[in-house]
């Protein structure tokens, strides 16, 4: 990796080193609503990063970002930080260009232009704003809306430094697969008084030395590959120096990789070395890095890449691939937290990710940011879970959905996919039977057509649905089971279907008056009445309490004995409908809102009631006990 600075006067640097001046910078920290990279700080040395020619690694290379915002926001606001060059965090001067581009399928399209902006027209060493309208040329299958943001030089060829940051108030992530460059500059005098802000002296300041990334895996994985570039791995007391990494090729170059300026993988002794003999650039120790899984497994990287070459780090679970760190299950789908440590200031660094790294919040108290949003994907699966009254494995038009259903997502290993916490992703089903997931669609690598994500996806229908009083309790499948599969690659698939037939033995309906008076009858301990959980004994003295007029508690005794019949195995299919419609009014219209007879609200439900109470009767499709 070429030292930032090499490719200017280390004579000038060093004498504002020892210069004293009086700025003093006063950066602000962004908003917490906004999602940032690589962070969200302006004070704390952790850039993105963009060089010319003579800086070798990455010479010219270009930064690719995917912005998001959901399906109901108006608007996205983006922002760059110091996105000018020259002045404060740079080097030499050329022209940045930020080109905008709807990008509704995520698969980095530049098909259509929806602004571009020029560093010459942003501040130094501040937060250059714009707020967009979304447009429709952005919106995914979902609805949601995505947006590619492409930065280069507009003078590819010459000797420059331009670090800058990003952030939105929607959602950020990288292009996958990306290769880019990173650093923590240290250009000038006025960059000096913000990393340490009691110049001369070193401490405190506002750069560690660690940088944290983190990778999102959309499903379970039998390997993790990453490439770290250029990190100049060794020391200035040549105690530390770069070994040949076995499970890197030492004859060719990954074919992702630029041809000029990269050595072919081998011993490369760092140039200059990471650890750097001066200290007001050194981070001790010596550069390394820890992944961290979504499930809390740990594999750290001691000897990471030397100079100008391409380093493989990978853990696997075929013992036969060459590989850093072998694992005997696949990697779960989820958030990767990776660490490097000990990063020099101004050493230009890289990575090359296969999965795309997400955006995160401004650091907490305890200094480590992390990615705070959900992540927001452009395809929806999903469908409904109904009663399949006639058992013929299709929705007909009058057959209704099972609410209350809880059903998980998988991928095609039938492995839970985690959320940003590392938690199973799972959703219930609505008053009408239906759920649904937003998704990532398939990913294929452009350099080799190898596929970075399946696109496969598994919806599970959990079994504690058919526990005692469970929503598919004495059901059975009609449509092959709880589990269906399907593949996304570039629409939304509305087709997992779920079918549960109840073969009824018909025992007969009991009234309002018998549920209140036989609780030794009842064949659940609680209930569940517009959302609201009862145990049996709530729920009867809820029956028998003094109304005032009040029709909720009407409508909750007739819906009570509705529910209790259906679940001692009475036909619903007449009612199905009508306990759903009654379970919504009583969440809209709890118990006590005091709602009166003559009310538009009675009067909206009444037709429900008497249906209610015939079927408790034994006047529709269940006889009556008697």
């Amino acid at each position: 990796m070429k030292h930032t600075f090499r490719a200017f006067s280390i004579l000038a640097i060093l004498a504002l080193l020892f210069a004293t001046f009086g700025f003093s910078a006063q950066p602000a920290k962004a908003d917490p609503a906004y999602v940032c990279l690589p962070t969200c700080e302006a004070n704390d040395g952790r850039f993105f990063n963009v060089a010319g020619m003579g800086l070798e690694t990455l010479a010219d290379e270009s930064i690719n970002l995917q912005l998001a915002a959901p399906w109901d926001a108006t608007n996205i606001e983006i922002g760059i930080f110091d996105g000018n060059t020259g002045g404060m965090w740079d080097s030499g001067t050329t022209i940045l260009k930020y080109e905008l581009y709807a990008d509704p399928l995520v698969d980095g399209s530049q098909s259509f232009l929806v602004a571009q902006w020029l560093g010459s027209e942003m501040p130094d060493n501040a937060w250059f704003n714009v707020t967009l309208p979304n447009v429709q040329e952005a919106k995914a299958p979902n609805g949601n809306f995505f947006y590619h943001l492409y930065i280069y030089t507009t003078d590819p060829g010459t000797t420059y430094v331009g670090n800058f940051k990003a952030r939105t108030d929607g959602y950020m992530f990288t292009v996958r697969p990306s290769t880019f460059a990173f650093t923590a500059p240290l250009t000038n005098f006025n960059d000096i008084q913000v990393i340490y802000p009691n110049w001369p002296s070193l401490t405190p300041t506002t750069y560690d030395g660690n940088f944290d990334f983190y990778l999102y895996l959309p499903s379970s994985a039998s390997f993790l590959s990453q490439w770290d570039g250029d990190l100049d791995y060794g020391s200035y007391d040549l105690l530390n120096i770069d070994t040949d990494d076995l499970d890197t090729p030492n004859n060719t170059l990954p074919e992702w990789a630029k041809p000029e300026g990269n050595n072919l993988e081998g011993v490369n002794q760092a140039d200059p070395q990471d650890d750097n003999n001066l200290q007001f650039y050194r981070r001790s120790p010596n550069i390394y890095y820890e992944v961290t899984t979504p499930d809390g497994q740990s594999f750290t990287n001691t000897d990471p890449s030397g100079n100008q070459e391409w380093e493989q780090f990978r853990i696997e679970t075929n013992p036969s691939i060459p590989a850093d760190y072998y694992v005997d299950s696949p990697l779960p789908s989820g958030i990767y937290h990776i660490t490097l440590h000990g990063m020099d200031m101004s050493n230009l660094n890289a990575w090359h990710f296969f999965h795309s790294m997400v955006g995160v919040c401004p650091a907490p108290p305890e200094g480590i940011p992390d990615p705070c949003k959900e992540i927001i994907h452009p395809y929806t699966i999903g469908d409904t879970i109904f009663h399949d009254s006639n058992g013929n494995g299709f929705q007909d038009y009058d057959e209704v959905g099972i609410s209350g259903v809880v059903v998980y997502l998988l991928d095609g290993n039938n492995q839970p996919i985690r959320d940003i916490h590392g938690n199973p992703i799972s959703t219930t089903t609505g008053s009408d039977g239906t759920y649904s997931f937003d998704v990532d669609g398939q990913s294929i690598n452009p350099n080799t057509n190898e596929i970075i994500s399946d696109g496969v996806y598994t919806i599970q229908v959990d079994q504690a649905n058919f526990n005692p009083g469970a929503p598919l309790a004495g059901m059975t499948s009609t449509t092959g089971g709880e589990l269906q599969t399907n593949t996304v690659i570039d629409a939304n698939i509305l087709t997992y279907d779920f079918g549960y037939h109840r073969e009824f033995t018909n025992p007969g309906t009991g009234t309002i008056g018998f549920w209140k008076t036989h609780p030794e009858a009842w064949p659940v301990e609680t209930i569940i009445m517009g959302g609201q959980t009862y145990t049996r004994e709530q729920a009867i003295a809820l029956m028998n309490a003094k109304k005032g007029g009040d029709k909720t508690y009407d409508l909750f005794a007739q819906l009570v004995a509705a529910k209790l019949n259906v679940l001692i195995g009475n036909d619903p299919s007449c009612i199905s409908a009508d306990i759903q419609t009654a379970d919504a009014w009583l969440a809209t219209y709890p118990l006590g809102s005091k709602v009166k007879a003559s009310s538009p609200a009675w009067q909206a439900i009444s037709a429900t009631f008497t249906r209610l109470d015939n079927y408790n009767n034994g006047l529709l499709c269940a006889p009556h006990r008697g």
